[in-house]
C-alpha cells in the first residue's frame, strides 16, 4: 500500500488593508501637491496684481534751491521768467515718486494754500523736462505733472514771497512751512491721495 503525502504551500500576499492604505496615501499626495501649487499660482498672481497696481509716494518738504540744486536749476532755466530770483522766496518742494512698476498716467497735483497765498510754482519733470502747466480750479492751484515711468520722480517747487507770509512764520520757516498748505492732493487716473497741512 503506498501511502502518498501532498503538501500544500500557501501564497503569503500582501493583505488588501495594506493596498487600501498605499492608494488612500497616493491620493492624499496628490490633492496635496495639486493644492499647494494652485496656492502658488493664486499667491504669484496676486503678487503680480499688486505690482502692477499704479503707487505713488508724496512728500511736501522744506526747501528746494539748496537741497535739491541741480533739478531747481533745470526748472529754472526751463520757466524762462524775466527777473526772477530765488532768493526772493522761501521754498517748499513736493515730491511724487512712483513706487509702483508701471507708469503714472497723467499725474496731477492740486495745491490748495492758506487764504491770499499765490505762491510761484516751477516744476522738474522726468519724462517731459521742466515745462509745467497751471490753472486755477476750484479746489486751487492745479499742476500738471503728465506721466511719472516706474521708478522716476517729479520735484514741484513752491516759492512763497516773505512779504506775502505772516512774519512769525517766515522767520521760522523751516519749522512753520507746512502752514501754507490747506491741502495736498495727488491724482492719476488710477488713484487719488490727498496730504494735510496745517493752514495759517
Amino acid at each position: 500500500m503506498t501511502t502518498s503525502t501532498s503538501t500544500h504551500h500557501e501564497t503569503q500576499g500582501s493583505p488588501t488593508w495594506v493596498l487600501w492604505l498605499f492608494g488612500i496615501a497616493l491620493i492624499i499626495l496628490f490633492i496635496w501637491l495639486w493644492n499647494t501649487a494652485n496656492s502658488a499660482k493664486s499667491l504669484a498672481e496676486a503678487n503680480a496684481a499688486l505690482l502692477a497696481q499704479p503707487t505713488a509716494e508724496v512728500s511736501f518738504l522744506v526747501g528746494g534751491p539748496t537741497r535739491f540744486s541741480d533739478s531747481f536749476q533745470e526748472a529754472v532755466e526751463d520757466a524762462e521768467i524775466d527777473g526772477f530770483s530765488s532768493d526772493d522766496y522761501l521754498w517748499a518742494t513736493t515730491v511724487v515718486r512712483n513706487e509702483g512698476q508701471v507708469e503714472l498716467d497723467d499725474v496731477e497735483l492740486t495745491f490748495n494754500m492758506a487764504e491770499g497765498l499765490e505762491p510761484t510754482v516751477i516744476a522738474d519733470l522726468p519724462s517731459f523736462g521742466s515745462g509745467v502747466d497751471l490753472e486755477e480750479t476750484e479746489a486751487g492751484l492745479q499742476v500738471d505733472l503728465r506721466d511719472i515711468d516706474d521708478g522716476e520722480l517729479a520735484r514741484v517747487f513752491v516759492g512763497f514771497e516773505a512779504a506775502d507770509l505772516p512774519e512769525q512764520v517766515a522767520a521760522a520757516w523751516a519749522r512753520n512751512y507746512r502752514m501754507t498748505l490747506g491741502s495736498l492732493t495727488v491724482e492719476t487716473d488710477d488713484f487719488s491721495e490727498t496730504v494735510y497741512g496745517r493752514g495759517i
